[in-house]
């Protein structure tokens, strides 16, 4: 065989291994997992979607986000840290929350995991709470009206800073804040109980079983007095 022949062979040898090297090289990166982060530290962390609206927040107590609804941004009330859900329109959906500690020695503590009602508020929620000595641990479910809290903000901001608060209550007692309608749960008192209510909030079917094992079940009418009760 002739010097060019075999440089020939070489060259080809040469090219062929390079190839398969490369095909290997590619094979392998495809079944590659994507990279292992065994820990990450952040003070929060934002998950958004191609648009760029939130998604998902997860976030300490500090850099929790502000309530978002209809592009309006409203101030939270006792921020802690844990996670923010949100609708298809960037607005705050309902989220995960909780903290605890030591004040006057005596535990202050909570959790709260919430779903809430298109442009409005908590409509599912389950929480627990620690304070002055007492837990109460619940599930409950609440009405809200159709209109938006953006909407029944803009109606309260009509009115003079002096006059608020009595339009407030008013607003309540409407029901423009929520209706509550079931109740699950233990209250602070160590009874487990289940109320269930009519469509403006008031307490119809009480099932209840106090600390010491005391069973009862409590009808009412409209207007809050006991029509039958069933017990011990």
């Amino acid at each position: 065989m002739n010097p060019g022949s075999q440089m020939l062979i070489l060259e080809t040898y040469a090219i062929v291994s390079a190839l398969w090297l490369v095909a290997l090289t590619v094979l392998s990166a495809k079944k590659r997992t994507a990279p292992l982060f065994r820990e990450l530290n952040a003070e929060r962390i934002n998950i958004v979607g191609p648009d760029g609206k939130l998604k998902l927040t997860i976030s300490n107590r500090e850099r929790l986000p502000e309530p978002i609804m209809e592009g309006k941004t409203f101030k939270r009330e006792g921020a802690a840290p844990g996670m923010i859900f949100y609708n298809d329109e960037g607005d705050e959906n309902g989220g995960l929350i909780f903290g605890g500690k030591k004040e006057n020695g005596r535990p202050n503590a909570g959790a709260s995991l919430t779903f809430d009602q298109y442009h409005q508020d908590m409509s599912i929620a389950l929480q627990y709470i620690e304070e002055d000595g007492k837990r109460r641990a619940y599930l409950k479910f609440t009405d809200y009206p159709d209109i938006s809290i953006p909407q029944v903000q803009a109606m309260l901001e009509k009115y003079e800073e002096s006059q608020r608060e009595a339009v407030q209550n008013k607003m309540w007692e409407e029901g423009l804040f929520g209706r509550e309608r079931v109740y699950i749960g233990r209250d602070g008192e160590k009874t487990a109980k289940v109320v269930l209510s009519d469509a403006n909030g008031k307490p119809r079917l009480i099932m209840q079983t106090a600390a010491e094992g005391n069973p009862e079940i409590i009808f009412m009418n409209a207007e809050g007095k006991i029509t039958n009760r069933i017990g011990q």
